[in-house]
């Protein structure tokens, strides 16, 4: 039996596969999913945001970078992203 947790990053790390490709609505699915599965899991989050840039959703990115940026201020990947903070003014 696997925690929600673990389901998030599955679900996360499922994402990241199809968002190198460029699948970018099915990247999105799996991002969603993580984050149903973990809401505090600051990777899916990131990733969401990234996907929802990609798309042009912009307000939908922003909003995932900010709980990304908030779950996760002691990540350099996250925190110290480029494109995250082009999105909240960081």
């Amino acid at each position: 039996m696997s925690s929600a947790g673990s389901a998030g990053r599955a679900d996360n790390d499922e994402g990241v596969g199809h968002y190198k490709q460029g699948h970018w609505d099915v990247a999105a699915d799996w991002f969603q999913k993580a984050v149903k599965a973990d809401a505090n899991l600051a990777e899916a989050h990131y990733n969401l945001g990234l996907t929802m840039d990609k798309m042009g959703k912009h307000e939908d990115a922003t909003t995932h970078f900010k709980k990304a940026a908030e779950l996760a201020p002691d990540k350099p990947a996250i925190k110290d992203s480029p494109i995250l903070k082009k999105h909240i003014g960081a």
